[in-house]
């Protein structure tokens, strides 16, 4: 489901931009507040769960993702989605693990947990093409409420609780400073085209987002149990696997914001048949992931 969100609004952002009548500003905004919000609390979101309870944040995060977001309030609907997925992702994780202790049931499991996940990604771009030619783009948020409804059930009353009762306390100062600063530097860059680069609107928010991010570094690197490790850094295999997650991440989540406006307004396609010309991209994902690691 977390996927399938990242995808499915692709397909829908021509008739979002026609009937919201929004340029490309608005429309980056309603696809970054979903992701970032995501890629900035899905570390915070394991602790959470170790906590708190995975069950629970579990399947709190399945009825924020769920209710959000509403027509009206459409950004602030991705940025709570964005919010229940971060919560959503690792603890199905560690439910996973702590479901399956054996190494060979919990590699099975986890196989399983992916490639649903794959069929998420992969359904995206025709679930929105399909629903936005027959319905509109409102309907491609539907499709939450009933796979949340079953996911509550059914996690209510099959899954069991667990905690981790030596997990590290949450990382308070990491977290907000990691979000101010992401968040600070995103305004700047999707704002700027509209605003002027050189305005100090958009100046300023460069400026704060560096600021921010440097005292996350900083404070990373004091505290006693760190949102995220700078020691990892130190490792070859890490570094290099995760600036390579980095550029594909920018050029996939580019190439999927301009593709779907190029096909039907320059190439003049259907919706429908935007969504089915990025599907080879996302297929291709699902295909090679289960060899990527051999």
């Amino acid at each position: 489901m977390v996927l399938l969100d990242n995808t499915i609004v692709g397909a829908a952002l021509p008739d979002m931009q026609e009937r919201l009548h929004t340029g490309l500003t608005g429309l980056q905004w309603i696809v970054d507040a979903y992701v970032l919000l995501v890629a900035m609390l899905l570390l915070s979101g394991g602790v959470f769960g170790d906590r708190f309870g995975r069950k629970r944040v579990f399947l709190a995060g399945v009825v924020v993702f769920t209710a959000a977001p509403s027509i009206g309030w459409l950004i602030t609907g991705r940025v709570l989605q964005g919010i229940g997925a971060a919560a959503l992702s690792p603890a199905s994780l560690a439910l996973l693990a702590a479901a399956y202790p054996a190494p060979r049931e919990r590699v099975k499991a986890i196989g399983l947990w992916a490639g649903f996940s794959g069929i998420g990604l992969a359904a995206g771009p025709l679930a929105g093409g399909l629903l936005v030619e027959a319905f509109g783009w409102p309907a491609i948020f539907l499709v939450n409420v009933p796979i949340g409804a079953v996911l509550l059930l059914a996690g209510w009353r099959v899954l069991q609780e667990s905690r981790n009762p030596g997990a590290p306390p949450i990382d308070v100062p990491g977290t907000v400073l990691s979000v101010a600063g992401v968040g600070a530097a995103t305004y700047g860059l999707i704002e700027g085209g509209s605003r002027g680069w050189t305005s100090p609107v958009i100046l300023g928010s460069f400026a704060a987002g560096l600021v921010f991010l440097v005292a996350f570094v900083v404070v990373e690197g004091r505290v006693r149990t760190p949102m995220l490790p700078l020691r990892l850094f130190r490792q070859r295999l890490f570094t290099v696997s995760n600036t390579a997650m980095v550029v594909v991440g920018f050029a996939l989540m580019g190439s999927s914001f301009f593709f779907s406006q190029f096909f039907v307004y320059v190439q003049g396609t259907s919706i429908l048949e935007a969504g089915l010309r990025t599907l080879p991209t996302s297929l291709a994902m699902v295909v090679d992931s289960p060899y990527a690691g051999r």
